[in-house]
């Protein structure tokens, strides 16, 4: 017996220590490890870099990172959060896209210049992270982009007031999506309100388990085996056009369209969203500087009509709850009104608040008819055909629209 006991001590023993060395290694090597894995873990955000504690209250991408990285069908986040694979996607021809980030992790080239023409916030579509050439490529000679992953309009307000307004630009651009900037603003809000970083939240209640990467690894071999057991999967879909287009949405996004003009009135994230618009508005025009809402629609937005009713109820029976869903109820005919619900709010505050709302729906649409693609699959954002459609609609916008 005491033989026995022994034998189970030694094992555990020298199990324990394998496992330690491991996770050491795992530790030391964290960067270089699968982007599915590590982004799962609380610590990746901080460990890749990125500023949670600035001065002027966003975060900030880490300071001269030099990006090289290749794109192609496996490129993409919606992978890992639904039951698509890799396979399932559209071959394209791979692009290396290369840059290096300014001294605030911006896309600018350096130095700043003291006076701008053009200055841009936004998100992940204007931080354009996977694309070569982005829809602010060449614009003006003299511009300031401030594109933040995972920001919303609150946040990308104090990068506006912070670094743009100082340097008087003449023209404000905000790149506003459809998709989530209604989410982030809640977000956001919510963590000032609590006096809490992004960093700060993500370590509450989290136990010494949640930073092992063994933990991790071991949980995205359980995830990814209980994934594939799973025989039904909505996605991916066929859009009818021409040629037809498959298609993956993000369902969180879709959720949002089950809410109606005045439901979506009545969200906190809609009256915060609202005001940090007027805010900015307000601030740029008393400046004596032209403001502009860029509005960048969700990908359903845009395909929604090229689907058939069965098709668009498998979509509604995913969707999740969230803070902004109304599922109970919702139906093709709802979600098929409520298309242009946000739009059409944002559309009653410039016309209130006088500037100016360049909708890039229609400039979409038009390329779709075309048979073009300017969504990636794998993603909710633009690829680079949605970038040039961008670019070019902003140029006749800004050539056409008489801004004093």
């Amino acid at each position: 017996m005491r033989r026995i006991i022994k034998t189970c001590v030694q094992v555990f023993v020298i199990t324990f220590i394998t496992l330690a060395i491991i996770e050491i290694i795992l530790q030391i090597a964290f960067l270089n490890l699968p982007q599915v894995i590590i982004q799962r873990m609380p610590q990746y955000q901080e460990r890749y870099g990125i500023q949670f504690d600035t001065i002027h209250g966003a975060r900030e991408y880490p300071a001269h990172e030099h990006v090289d990285f290749e794109v192609n069908k496996f490129s993409g986040d919606l992978y890992q959060i639904s039951c698509l694979s890799p396979n399932d996607a559209i071959e394209i021809d791979p692009y290396r896209v290369i840059y290096t980030r300014d001294s605030h992790g911006f896309r600018n080239v350096e130095p700043w210049k003291d006076d701008v023409d053009i200055a841009i916030i936004g998100d992940s579509f204007t931080a354009a992270e996977s694309i070569s050439t982005p829809y602010w490529s060449d614009l003006s000679d003299s511009m300031l982009v401030l594109g933040l992953p995972g920001s919303g309009t609150l946040e990308q307000k104090l990068l506006l007031d912070y670094f743009a307004q100082p340097r008087k630009p003449e023209t404000v651009i905000l790149a506003y999506f459809g998709g989530n900037d209604l989410t982030d603003n809640l977000i956001f809000y919510n963590l000032q309100q609590e006096n809490l970083t992004f960093a700060d939240k993500t370590h509450q209640n989290r136990t010494p388990l949640d930073y092992l990467v063994t933990i991790h690894l071991a949980l995205f071999v359980r995830d990814s085996l209980s994934k594939s057991a799973k025989s039904v999967c909505t996605y991916p879909i066929e859009a009818q056009t021409q040629p037809p287009t498959p298609l993956a949405f993000y369902d969180e996004m879709m959720s949002l369209l089950t809410l109606n003009e005045e439901e979506l009135q009545n969200t906190d994230a809609f009256k915060i969203t609202q005001s940090t618009i007027i805010d900015i508005a307000e601030g740029v025009q008393e400046a004596g500087e032209d403001f502009i809402l860029m509005y960048i629609p969700q990908k359903a937005e845009i395909y929604w009509q090229y689907m058939d009713d069965a098709t668009k109820l498998s979509i509604i029976e995913t969707l999740s709850v969230t803070p902004l869903t109304k599922v109970s109820d919702s139906n093709v005919m709802i979600l098929d009104s409520n298309l242009v619900a946000q739009r059409n709010q944002l559309e009653s505050i410039a016309s209130e608040h006088e500037f100016q709302l360049l909708d890039l729906t229609p400039f979409l649409i038009d390329a779709v008819e075309k048979g073009q693609s300017p969504y990636f699959f794998s993603d909710t954002h633009f690829n680079q055909v949605g970038h040039d459609i961008t670019r070019q609609a902003l140029i006749k916008f800004l050539s056409e629209s008489p801004l004093d």
